[in-house]
């Protein structure tokens, strides 16, 4: 997302991103909504309405304003400046999933730290889709074994989970 520099143009460039970021959930009629993004954005920030009002509209909650307190997610060049602005946004039936949530200060990825999240939900494995894991003892999926089938099924079986979260609809958020 465009950074604040406290000029008109910055704030169109932000609201413009928002309206793609828009337009691409209405255009793939996406269900379930989970975006994970360095928002540039914190709550001092003047596109915070911005931002707020782009959740509105998605019914989608900030995930992590919930569940944390007093991070930050950007550190500047000099370590002067720190700020809050990466964030998890969700829907309703998502965000219940969502078991445990923190800021990696062990990952350097770049001026950002990156924000984890676990979803507590049934993976469907089965012979054509899962794969023993390395790292652990459990089956994960295994996506390139997959055909069309196998994709299909997969989304039917989440949309009926998270239809069963939210009250029998998978595309309303409460």
């Amino acid at each position: 997302m465009p950074t604040n520099y406290g000029d008109d143009c910055s704030m169109e460039q932000y609201v413009d991103c928002l309206c793609k970021l828009q337009a691409t959930i209405v255009d793939v009629d996406a269900a379930h909504v989970f975006i994970a993004e360095d928002f540039n954005c914190d709550t001092n920030s003047r596109f915070y309405h911005e931002l707020c009002n782009f959740m509105t509209d998605n019914g989608l909650l900030m995930c992590d304003k919930t569940r944390l307190n007093n991070v930050y997610t950007y550190i500047n060049n000099n370590g002067c400046n720190c700020s809050w602005i990466d964030h998890i946004l969700s829907i309703a039936s998502l965000d219940r999933l969502i078991t445990r949530m923190r800021v990696l200060d062990d990952v350097i990825v770049s001026d950002h730290k990156t924000v984890s999240c676990c979803l507590q939900c049934n993976v469907l494995v089965n012979k054509c889709s899962s794969a023993e894991s390395s790292e652990h003892s459990s089956r994960v999926p295994h996506w390139t074994a997959c055909n069309d089938s196998t994709h299909y099924n997969y989304e039917i079986y989440l949309d009926n989970a998270l239809k069963n979260e939210n009250g029998g609809h998978p595309c309303r958020s409460t």
